[in-house]
């Protein structure tokens, strides 16, 4: 029993539980396995024998001239019982489900219908609820029929499809940092994430920076944050009052403030990072797989991420470099762990599918898998209303839309003459 002593997760009390011919010692255990330690609330002796006479044994019935037996638990034998208290109900742990995207840029084509039909797919097979997640570049760099309409086709979309949350790209800048906030984000019914976006001159942040969601039982903390290049990629003059800080530093900031233990600030069980930055385009040969290595090598950016996250981000859903791949990276500081670092390449050609097994006593993540789901191959017209994949309310209605020709009034060369041209969809 020396070893089990020894174990970590042993809870025997330090007492005798007999008494044997003048000696004593430990000789009563209850062992239990891993499934059922889940339920052990303690462990204790019960000295009630060892220490009472020999003769109340009830061994020794009629033994004496005088009985002393008595019908109790008191003196059965020379060892003290070993009491474990076990809780009445298991605590199971929870399945998480995560679907991310990234990098959409307003692509409404044939595809629209097979990558919601996707996504509600995946939505129906998960144990649980699920969260529907973007790492950014949702619009801007979009096909004609969302660009021309200055991309509300592309939100009405995304909201059908209810995405929970999404980080800025820096295409979400586009057209400067008041588009973003007075029309892009009253237009849409997820949040914009970006926790690295400041105020000019300052640590003061321009932009929501997380948002959490319960989830069958669960706090789920998401942070945002967006390539700190964003200012070198869009027009200076949009985004005059604000500047874009380190994403690693922001988001281990952000987590810090929802591990701190202050359910003023935001607290969460479960961290995900939506980071719009990614491992780079690689030139690889035939048959080459490209590997988390191979990306961290090649870029010391997606090398911080990657090393520099604080171990208590648990998901690492990346974007921007247009890019695909489910890997399971080793977690800073925690030896045999690892956690899911994933990016679905672009134009919805993948959902990437984040399970996460979670102890909800204590947050911890237990096993977890990630993989790139490719589009659903089930024909468009099969995944419309009444079919319960697109029934989702208005669903439908909105990815037919954006399927339809334009119908333009006062265009010239492609472009709307006056305040007032029409813009509708027949």
């Amino acid at each position: 029993m020396q070893p089990l002593y020894e174990a970590e997760n042993q809870n025997a009390p330090d007492e005798s539980t007999y008494v044997f011919q003048g000696l004593s010692g430990a000789l009563d255990h209850v062992l239990y396995n891993d499934a059922a330690a889940e339920r052990v609330t303690g462990a204790d002796t019960w000295q009630i024998n060892a220490g009472e006479a020999l003769a109340l044994e009830y061994s020794r019935f009629n033994y004496n001239g005088m009985s002393f037996h008595e019908a109790s638990p008191y003196r059965s034998s020379d060892h003290d019982p070993v009491i474990v208290g076990l809780s009445a109900e298991a605590v199971a742990p929870v399945e998480l489900t995560l679907l991310g995207i990234n990098d959409f840029h307003g692509r409404l084509n044939a595809n629209t219908v097979p990558f919601a039909g996707t996504i509600e797919q995946l939505r129906a097979a998960a144990p649980g609820e699920t969260l529907l997640l973007s790492a950014g570049d949702n619009i801007g760099a979009s096909l004609f029929a969302s660009a021309i309409q200055q991309d509300q086709p592309t939100i009405d979309v995304l909201n059908a499809l209810a995405l929970d949350s999404s980080a800025v790209g820096n295409h979400e800048f586009d057209k400067g940092f008041a588009d973003l906030t007075d029309r892009v984000e009253p237009a849409a019914q997820f949040s914009h994430l970006g926790a690295n976006v400041y105020q000019k001159g300052s640590k003061t942040p321009a932009l929501q920076e997380y948002e959490t969601f319960e989830v069958d039982g669960l706090t789920v903390g998401v942070i945002g944050v967006v390539t700190e290049e964003t200012g070198a990629l869009v027009a200076p003059g949009g985004i005059a009052a604000i500047e874009f800080g380190d994403p690693v530093e922001a988001v281990n900031r952000v987590d810090a403030q929802l591990s701190d233990g202050d359910a003023g600030n935001g607290e969460a069980d479960v961290v995900v990072a939506l980071y719009h930055e990614g491992a780079p385009e690689l030139s690889l040969g035939a048959g080459v797989e490209y590997t988390l290595e191979m990306g961290m090598a090649a870029s010391p950016v997606f090398a911080s991420i990657v090393e520099d996250t604080s171990a208590d981000v648990d998901v690492l859903y990346t974007a921007h470099t247009h890019q695909t791949y489910a890997w399971a990276a080793p977690v800073p500081g925690a030896e045999g762990t690892t956690r899911p670092v994933i990016q679905t390449g672009s134009y919805g050609a993948n959902v990437g599918k984040v399970t996460l097994r979670v102890d909800p006593a204590t947050g911890d993540v237990l096993a977890h898998t990630q993989q790139n789901v490719g589009v659903t191959k089930t024909p468009a017209a099969d995944l419309h209303p009444p079919d319960p994949p697109l029934a989702r309310p208005s669903l439908g209605r909105h990815v037919q839309r954006s399927q339809q020709p334009l119908v333009l009034g006062g265009v010239v060369g492609g472009t709307p003459q006056g305040s007032g041209a029409a813009l509708e969809v027949a």
